[in-house]
């Protein structure tokens, strides 16, 4: 098993939904949970399932971003902050095989 993959991700909660999971370098990579664990199970299977689809694609696997830059890009902060109030960022690990 190679080492695990790190990328930025941002749960978010808006009235009347579940709370939901982005990654913000991995465009269309979403899920979402009824917990805050089912929601870390889920977004760590999104992920791992995202990346190797890209793999199987042939599709270059982005440089994750660091947690700095993606909180330094207010286009990015302005978008989920805007769009989710109470939106978390975090760094979540992914296995790959």
């Amino acid at each position: 098993m190679s080492p695990s993959r790190q990328f930025i991700d941002l749960i978010h909660k808006a009235a009347g939904s579940e709370l939901g999971v982005s990654f913000p370098d991995l465009p269309g990579c979403v899920t979402a949970g009824a917990t805050l664990d089912e929601t870390r199970d889920m977004a760590v299977e999104a992920l791992d399932l995202h990346l190797q689809a890209m793999a199987e694609n042939g599709d270059p696997i982005p440089a994750r971003s660091r947690l700095e830059a993606v909180m330094a890009d207010r286009t990015t902060i302005n978008q989920y902050m805007f769009n989710h109030s109470g939106a978390q960022f975090a760094q979540l690990d992914a296995e790959q095989n």
